[in-house]
């Protein structure tokens, strides 16, 4: 008979120390891990987003590591996808960067590449009140967690 563990997705503790992937991981697979955020009170992130881009193309790129950023008016969205251990090493960074606050992870799956592109900032326009931006945003979150098979494609797409 089989014995079946779950492995926990974000445990360093579950990662092959050899090849840094989880045990039965397909090679092709990746860890892909959607978070939304907001920036944190008092902060400007217009004059620190250049600058955060800048590193994290070269951090992201150095790590093999592809994903898309979105912001918008105080809001951040991300996708990140690439070997389990460097997602992970990634998400520690993400979570105690006092740039922004309220980190909440709304999709985590192993799977093949979706991104063709290094890693790259996008900037969603609108002009939606606070209450209306925050709102549509919490949908789309909502929305995503729904999803079976997520794609990046569904980052930008604040219309929800």
């Amino acid at each position: 008979h089989m014995v079946h563990s779950s492995i926990p997705i974000m445990n360093d503790d579950a990662l092959d120390a050899s090849t840094g992937r989880q045990p039965g991981r397909g090679l092709d697979e990746l860890l892909h891990v959607v978070y939304l955020s907001r920036a944190a009170a008092g902060t400007d992130p217009e004059k620190w987003l250049p600058e955060l881009e800048r590193n994290a193309r070269a951090r992201n790129d150095a790590a093999q590591i592809r994903g898309v950023l979105a912001y918008c008016r105080g809001w951040f969205l991300q996708w990140l996808e690439g070997p389990a251990a460097a997602v992970v090493e990634t998400m520690g960074r993400i979570a105690v960067d006092k740039r922004h606050r309220d980190v909440q992870v709304i999709y985590e799956a192993s799977g093949p590449q979706q991104l063709n592109s290094p890693w790259s900032l996008i900037r969603v326009a609108r002009v939606d009140d606070a209450e209306t931006l925050e709102s549509r945003v919490r949908s789309l979150a909502t929305a995503f967690m729904r999803l079976e098979r997520p794609s990046p494609a569904n980052i930008g797409d604040t219309s929800a």
